[in-house]
């Protein structure tokens, strides 16, 4: 386990800033990380399809691409003495040979949920597969595959191996095997199992993670619980995460202080960023990243640097910068009285919170009084009748000759005119109906009800991030002007809150922009 100890006693604002890597030049972007435990210059990066290698000045190597279609790569383990990389996919498990980026299949099965590998571990020649219908197992080089029980039939969640001992998440617990017996214990269980018909990758997602210490960490069904030396599980001191899906963890140590219960400091990656718990408080780390969502974390202790998955590239972040905190003398003013002698008249003309959610939401166009309105529109529509016409049309026409012929004995004869007529029928219809019914309840309110519950989480979402971007604007604004000689350089301060001010722009249609300059570009 990568370990890195933090040396803060205090809750403070971190000078980290990610540092895009533009890993990879696939169709599909950068979704997992690998770094071997033993080997920590073994670095490797996966897509979705394909695996990209690191090499020693910090640009990545594709090593291999998946040509079979509709298959997801999941996790990676590498056997750094055979030169073989591991890859759990969502179609089996496959063997690379890194030298020649051969690859083969080892485990498959006809069962769609029991060929959805998940997790993978290689440890001691002994691989562990984690699928969606149970834990398997098999030493390298054999081609059967066994059952771990009890944890057979269960859907795996995460493996970490740690300290000799396997940690497996299934649907409903945590388990950990003995490392000399490899006798399971329950050591955590689930109100309930977990609904299989939902996305892995979403809120029901379940991660372990284990400190260099034997602390475990543990998210279950978007709550955290941490394990120390006397079993028992707790919730963190600074409560529950400010996020839903919690999709990495990676411990960084634990503080070597003396305090009554020294939590461990770790990371989180989730859908709102990579977060940073320590000392009690939950600590946003996202200044650089282009988007907030992020999949997965790592650490390369050679080097000391962490790595994280964003939406759409792979960032890097020396150690040294997340221990740096930004300094403030014990002799400033209280922070309130700080920030309202820095606030100077550009921050008038800006917009506030409540007039910015107004702008995003009116460009994204969700405002709840579109739902107000289908609904409205859903009842009156029983009135309005079905309107049938019918037209009916007939057309007739005949012809007729009269003729009378003469005898030979000297006769007349006589030629009529032609006899002709025609005729033209029309007919028509109108009929309405009303289906009353539809003033209680219609079919639509069915279909009204399902978008109102997206709008409203795209709404949130909206809103969260437009926050989120507002009030770190507004924190690097005061941080600039208060800042002592010992703070970054103001480029940094001025070119972070650019990309901020675009970001609010792109959220608001150019309506943040504009509200602070009207004369500004559409």
């Amino acid at each position: 386990m990568l370990i890195v100890y933090l040396m803060a006693y205090a809750r403070q604002a971190y000078a980290a800033i990610w540092q895009p890597m533009h890993v990879g030049k696939g169709s599909s972007p950068i979704r997992n990380l690998y770094v071997h435990g033993e080997y920590p210059g073994l670095f490797f990066a996966a897509s979705t399809e394909e695996v990209y290698q690191k090499m020693s000045d910090d640009t990545f190597d594709r090593v291999i691409s998946l040509s079979q279609s509709g298959q997801r790569i999941q996790d990676m383990a590498f056997n750094a003495d055979q030169g073989l990389l591991l890859l759990a996919t969502t179609q089996g498990l496959y063997e690379v040979r890194i030298r020649d980026g051969q690859s083969k299949r080892i485990y498959s099965s006809s069962d769609d949920s029991a060929r959805d590998c998940r997790r993978v571990v290689l440890h001691s020649g002994r691989v562990y597969l984690g699928t969606g219908r149970g834990l398997l197992t098999r030493l390298e080089g054999e081609s059967q595959w066994r059952a771990v029980s009890p944890a057979d039939h269960a859907p795996v969640y995460d493996l970490d191996y740690a300290h000799g001992q396997l940690f497996c998440v299934t649907d409903s617990r945590v388990i950990l095997f003995d490392p000399d017996t490899g006798a399971p214990q329950s050591i955590h269980s689930g109100r309930t199992p977990l609904d299989e018909s939902e996305d892995t990758d979403t809120l029901h997602r379940r991660s372990v993670a284990v400190t260099s210490t034997g602390v475990l960490l543990l998210s279950a069904d978007g709550n955290f619980l941490i394990r120390g030396s006397d079993s028992v599980w707790r919730s963190p001191k600074g409560g529950p995460p400010p996020f839903r899906d919690i999709r990495a963890i990676l411990p960084l140590g634990v503080p070597d202080v003396e305090t009554e219960s020294a939590e461990p400091f770790f990371l989180v990656s989730s859908e709102r960023g990579v977060y940073l718990y320590g000392d009690g408080h939950w600590q946003p780390l996202q200044q650089g990243m282009g988007k907030v969502q992020t999949f997965d974390l790592a650490m390369t202790t050679a080097d000391g640097r962490i790595w994280a998955v964003g939406e759409d590239d792979v960032y890097l972040l020396d150690r040294s910068e997340l221990l740096t905190p930004l300094k403030r003398e014990r002799s400033q003013q209280p922070t309130t009285t700080r920030m309202l002698s820095v606030m100077g008249p550009e921050f008038e003309r800006e917009p506030g919170i409540a007039e910015l959610h107004r702008l995003a939401i009116a460009y994204a166009d969700v405002h709840p009084d579109k739902i107000i309105r289908w609904k409205r529109q859903a009842r009156l529509k029983a009135w309005v009748p079905n309107v049938d016409i019918g037209v009916d049309a007939g057309r007739g026409w005949s012809r007729s000759d009269s003729l009378w012929g003469s005898s030979s004995s000297g006769g007349t004869h006589y030629v009529g005119p032609d006899d002709k007529s025609s005729s033209r029928d029309i007919g028509w219809d109108v009929s309405l109906s009303w289906d009353l019914s539809d003033v209680i309840w219609s079919t639509d309110q069915t279909s009204i009800d399902a978008r109102a519950k997206l709008m409203v989480e795209l709404r949130e979402d909206i809103i969260n991030q437009v926050t989120r971007l507002y009030f770190e604007r507004r924190r690097l604004q005061i941080e600039m002007r208060a800042s002592g000689p010992d703070a970054q350089p103001v480029w940094t301060y001025e070119l972070r809150i650019a990309e901020l001010t675009a970001l609010l722009d792109g959220l608001t249609g150019g309506g943040f922009s504009r509200s602070i300059d009207p004369e500004a570009g559409e």
